[in-house]
């Protein structure tokens, strides 16, 4: 099935499917709906998100089904390697591992603000500018580190 993935057209769809920020709301808590599926009329107020769809499902089901999905994705993937850098089986690999980065960017987002909330007087310093050591460090090693 991963070969369908050639398709520009069903790349659209799958990326389009899985990073939609669907309808916005300013709460994070919300009612419960009182019938499965949603009325169509009370979608927006109990469907919406105040971070996005993707967001949402890693917060309240990170063990659900897209980052395995998306493994096993990269996986069909990179087992129909052939060895040259162009065709079809190249370009469902490299779709497949954009997608794969992207979803890990939120990942590792959701990660550092969790840890990030764990230490508040760490992330209220950064908030106000300062730099942890190892940062620092970093830049000024790669010329950034003003002067």
């Amino acid at each position: 099935r991963i070969q369908a993935l050639s398709q520009p057209r069903l790349q659209s769809a799958l990326e389009c499917a899985l990073f939609e920020p669907g309808p916005w709301q300013a709460e994070a808590v919300r009612p419960l709906p009182d019938t499965i599926p949603v009325k169509k009329e009370e979608r927006e107020a109990l469907l919406s998100t105040p971070v996005g769809l993707l967001f949402h499902e890693l917060v309240h089901s990170p063990e659900g089904l897209v980052v395995p999905t998306v493994d096993k994705m990269l996986a069909a993937a990179l087992n129909m390697d052939t060895g040259a850098p162009t065709g079809a089986s190249a370009a469902i690999i490299l779709f497949v591992a954009r997608l794969a980065v992207r979803v890990e960017a939120y990942v590792v987002f959701l990660a550092e603000h969790r840890a990030w909330r764990r230490e508040p007087e760490q992330g209220q310093r950064r908030a106000q500018g300062e730099v942890s050591a190892p940062r620092a460090a970093a830049c000024e090693g790669a010329g950034a580190g003003g002067g």
